[in-house]
């Protein structure tokens, strides 16, 4: 979302500059990413809570025939099979409940984890309105042999001199 919201606020701005193409690979490269990784973690979140019912019913069923093969012979009575069936239920139950929080658990630990970060940040100190005016300049500015270009081997200035007086306005014009 920082992401997103930076690009189209200074969206202005980085045509001006030309970096539309940097822009978009920033963006697909950091889209790619969110994608594998939400991905990732709804594919682990979707897949915890068939695991814990797969879990709880081969419990089940390990029980009934266990308790089955002991009722038959006569080692244990139905009621305590029946019994025995509904405490291990009971027991998986709250488990696979957890299970099925584990996504939103994960969600308010990264939550906090932003929460404390922000908390531990130092304190910003006030402005003191006791500023001082930097001492008034003349306003003559000289330039003396000054070269420039963007690129090298290709000038776009070359050996400027030029004074600028108080109350001067100079502008170096040019295609751009």
């Amino acid at each position: 979302n920082g992401q997103i919201e930076e690009a189209f606020s200074g969206h202005d701005l980085v045509r001006v500059f030309g970096r539309e193409a940097d822009v978009l690979k920033e963006f697909d490269g950091k889209n790619e990413a969110l994608y594998k990784a939400s991905f990732g973690a709804q594919f682990v979140s979707g897949m915890i809570m068939p695991v814990m019912n797969f879990i709880s019913y081969l419990s089940y069923v390990g029980i009934a025939v266990v308790g089955g093969l002991r009722v038959a012979s006569g080692a244990m009575t139905l009621g305590d099979a029946t019994a025995f069936i509904q405490y291990s239920r009971e027991f998986t139950q709250p488990l696979g409940q957890m299970a099925g929080m584990a996504n939103m658990l994960q969600s308010g630990v990264a939550s906090a984890e932003r929460v404390f970060e922000l908390l531990d940040e130092e304190e910003q100190l006030p402005d003191t309105a006791a500023r001082t005016l930097p001492v008034r300049t003349h306003g003559h500015v000289e330039f003396e042999h000054v070269s420039f270009s963007y690129t090298p081997g290709r000038p776009l200035i070359e050996d400027l001199s030029f004074a600028a007086r108080p109350g001067q306005t100079v502008a170096i014009v040019g295609p751009t």
